[in-house]
């Protein structure tokens, strides 16, 4: 903050670009659509994003949307293919291994796991 109590108002860009994000995680986004949001350089908003989140643009998009696609899984009635193309993946192959490398187990585990124990659908209980 500064001395005045406002908050930095990079910080401030970035926090609206990430509020924004999360309003929009269906939609594709690439860096130059998000650069042209604030508006900055694609290089000048990897520098902010990683000051102030330590994730590049890319990799908090991805993310938030691998957070929300953990979120509809453990909604019953989710396919791992719908929930690919709700949050707009490739395709689901791509959409699997993404989830994996960030959670360590393939979406289809959730699923698995939810008509199990619906109140808890971690693998990992």
């Amino acid at each position: 903050m500064y001395a005045d109590g406002k908050k930095d108002p990079q910080r401030r860009q970035i926090e609206k670009l990430i509020a924004t994000l999360h309003a929009s995680l269906q939609q594709r986004w690439s860096v130059a659509d998000m650069a042209a949001t604030i508006p900055c350089s694609e290089a000048w908003l990897r520098r902010l994003f990683l000051r102030y989140t330590g994730k590049t643009p890319k990799e908090y998009y991805l993310d938030a949307r691998l957070d929300l696609a953990l979120s509809l899984l453990k909604q019953q009635g989710n396919s791992v293919g719908e929930v690919a193309d709700t949050l707009n993946f490739f395709d689901s192959f791509h959409f699997s291994k993404a989830f994996k490398h960030k959670f360590g187990y393939a979406p289809s585990a959730v699923l698995k796991n939810t008509d199990q124990h619906p109140t808890d659908a971690s693998p990992h209980n």
